[in-house]
């Protein structure tokens, strides 16, 4: 029994590796404003899913007729919830992958990890670098595809400039003498920092602010 658990011992280490990278990757997505992450359901497929793509990889394995049967048995699952993202997809993808690299060898998994991972950090640290020094940003938000973003709602009595010129602008209505300015970002404290600047603004008579 003890020579039996020492050979399964790459196995049952997949029991906490596996999560435990689910774990770590969903906390970078969250680190880069991907909040959809954020749900217990996403917290569960991301620790859940690339362990129970490794069981079933490891147990068709070498045979065929499992594997066949396996193939079958698959087909008639349907997934109802729809994927908002490509990246989202992609994300998934990835899991699965997960599961079946370590399958085939710790350091694929390892490898794997480490190079996605590296990729989503550098591109959040290059758009951060290229809006804080050129004003030019990788890519633009979307409420479309599963981000759900904190919203600023300001009115006022007067055109405010700085707020015209806001990147988190996403939105502007003028409205018998009021004007009304509607920001957006991933990042409340980014909102909130507005919403101190103009608390005590006489202009300013209303501000609605939802954090997500």
């Amino acid at each position: 029994m003890q020579e039996s658990l020492l050979n399964n011992i790459p196995e049952l280490s997949g029991l906490i590796f596996l999560p435990t990278c689910g774990f770590i990757f969903r906390s970078i997505l969250i680190y880069v404003g991907q909040s959809w992450a954020r749900s217990y359901p996403q917290l569960a497929t991301f620790m859940i899913l690339p362990l129970v793509t490794n069981i079933v990889t490891s147990v068709i394995s070498g045979n065929i007729a499992l594997s066949l049967g396996m193939v079958g048995a698959l087909s008639i699952v349907r997934f109802r919830n729809p994927v908002k993202s490509p990246f989202e997809l992609v994300v998934f993808f990835f899991l699965i992958t997960l599961g079946i690299s370590y399958s085939v060898d710790y350091r694929w998994a390892l490898l794997l990890v480490f190079s996605v991972s590296s990729v989503i950090i550098f591109i959040y640290f290059l758009d951060a670098f290229l809006k804080a020094f050129f004003s030019i940003s990788l890519y633009s938000t979307s409420f479309n595809e599963g981000n759900e973003m904190s919203t600023l709602e300001i009115i006022s009595s007067s055109s405010i400039d700085d707020l015209n010129e806001s990147e988190f602008l996403i939105g502007f209505s003028k409205n018998s003498g009021s004007y009304t300015y509607r920001l957006a970002s991933l990042n409340e404290f980014n909102l909130k920092r507005i919403s101190n600047d103009y608390q005590n603004n006489n202009e300013v008579k209303e501000i609605n602010f939802n954090i997500f």
